[in-house]
């Protein structure tokens, strides 16, 4: 049997408990700020980025967060250590080799909480750079301990905070639970005759575990028998552990999601705002309003196609499935990997970026699809679009610089200084109109929007070779 200690389990909790309700939200003007991106180790040899008199490097076989120019791990500074988020906690997960006999080879597993530090800069900020590792926070307030006796697993709580919301403990004591059983079914060295899972005074047995949805049923307002999961990742969006979507938002929990930016094939622009050909030929870029009835930021504007991931499901498979879902694109689920002869509309993976507020933590890998004017039709998906057209690339720079600055006027945009670069890739015709100045975007898409600028100045070859120019192929 398999056992979670239910003694102190409940003590951890019973500490907790001075904290009723939910996730700390912060205010409005604390949305959150910085994007940190990563690039794609397969299409970029070195890449350097500049801020102020901060010049760094990597190399294309290793992957690093990048928070305004400044370099970090994006898991931890200790070896065998990786780093998520949750709330407002910055999340230590580390293995602890302990135990004598037939145990001794089974480490047990930690995740430590500690309270991200505030510095006046934004709730987003301060995770971004906890999770590099290069911000402050508390001593750990919880530490959850898996670990294994004979057949038994037992969970540990220790909460030295009473500030702590419980639920998030109970929560991460599950996921905990659900990797350490995960841990002990795909070991070759570890008896897979395995029990009951017992978390406080409920039990769980370990076949009803392989649906995941089980482990979380106390803890969800929804039927859990088909509610979406999607994975907790770590800060290199390596997979920790599935998790329903309803509690993945409630409690913040750093996730798997794309993003998409569909282009136009028709050649436009053709010169640089210097005349230089800088930028010059970037296809439209196709802006979409979101309807009004959506749950979250209705009647927005974005310049991406985005989605969360589900559990299992790649990245790829998910941009797939987003621009079939939203546009109609259905032409991209036919040409996968070379099914039939047709030019493959979607670009490999370009880059990946952490986006990071006070109500999504995500990390988004980047594509690019490119449209065929003559076999692609946009169909809108009505209750997601609720208008949509190809716009010129210069005015949606010009777009998403006004759209920054009224956040900024209403102390509400999450991002950091990069946004002030004014530089505009292309001439704006005086026949396109005005009414784009007034066009409001997602904050979310506009950070996303910032690290795809910046990874799209840098890799000028890179981003050319993704999509397709007057329908010819430069990428697959």
């Amino acid at each position: 049997m398999m056992r979670i200690s239910s003694v102190s389990y409940a003590y951890g909790l019973l500490l907790c408990l001075h904290r009723v309700g939910g996730i700390y939200i912060p205010r409005a003007h604390a949305l959150g700020q910085r994007v940190a991106f990563v690039p794609n180790r397969k299409n970029i040899n070195t890449h350097s980025v500049r801020s102020g008199t901060v010049h760094s490097r990597t190399k294309s076989t290793d992957l690093h967060m990048m928070d305004a120019g400044r370099l970090a791990t994006p898991t931890a500074s200790t070896a065998g250590c990786v780093r998520s988020l949750a709330s407002e906690y910055i999340i230590d997960i580390s293995s602890e080799w302990s135990g004598t006999g037939a145990t001794s080879f089974i480490p047990s597993q930690l995740w430590k909480l500690r309270r991200i530090v505030a510095t006046g800069e934004g709730v987003g900020t301060d995770a971004i750079r906890a999770l590099g590792g290069v911000s402050p926070a508390d001593e750990g307030d919880v530490t959850i301990k898996a670990s294994v006796t004979k057949q038994d697993i037992e969970i540990t709580v220790s909460c030295a905070s009473t500030t702590v919301d419980p639920e998030l403990v109970d929560l991460l004591s599950r996921i905990a639970a659900q990797r350490m059983v995960h841990t002990l079914s795909t070991s070759t060295s570890t008896s897979t005759n395995l029990g009951t899972v017992r978390i406080g005074t409920e039990e769980i047995r370990v076949s009803d575990m392989q649906d995941p949805r089980h482990v979380y049923t106390p803890m969800s307002s929804k039927n859990t028998g088909t509610s979406e999961l999607v994975e907790m990742v770590d800060g290199s969006g390596t997979p920790l552990a599935m998790v329903p979507r309803e509690l993945v938002h409630r409690f913040n929990l750093l996730h798997r999601g794309i993003g998409v930016m569909v282009f136009d094939n028709t050649n436009q622009n053709n010169k640089g705002a210097d005349g230089d050909g800088d930028g010059g030929g970037i296809p439209r870029v196709y802006v979409h309003r979101r309807t009004d009835h959506k749950r979250v930021f209705p009647s927005l504007y974005d310049m991406f196609v985005g989605g969360v991931s589900g559990a299992g499901e790649s990245a790829e498979i998910t941009a797939r499935r987003e621009l079939a879902e939203e546009l109609g694109l259905l032409r991209v689920l036919r040409t996968t990997n070379g099914s039939d002869d047709e030019t493959n509309p979607l670009s490999e993976m370009l880059f990946r970026c952490t986006v990071c507020t006070s109500y999504n933590r995500c990390v988004v890998s980047m594509f690019a699809y490119t449209m065929d004017n003559h076999r692609d039709v946009i169909s809108w998906q009505k209750e997601e679009v609720a208008w949509g057209t190809f716009v010129p690339y210069p005015i949606v720079q010009q777009a998403a610089r006004l759209s920054i600055d009224r956040l900024k006027a209403r102390n509400a945009w999450p991002g950091d200084d990069f946004s002030d670069d004014p530089h505009v890739d292309g001439l704006i015709d005086t026949d396109e109109g005005t009414d784009w100045k007034d066009w409001d975007f997602v904050p979310d898409g506009l950070l996303v929007w910032e690290a795809w600028e910046q990874w799209r100045r840098q890799n000028k070859q890179t981003f050319a070779d993704a999509i397709i120019f007057d329908g010819a192929s430069a990428g697959k």
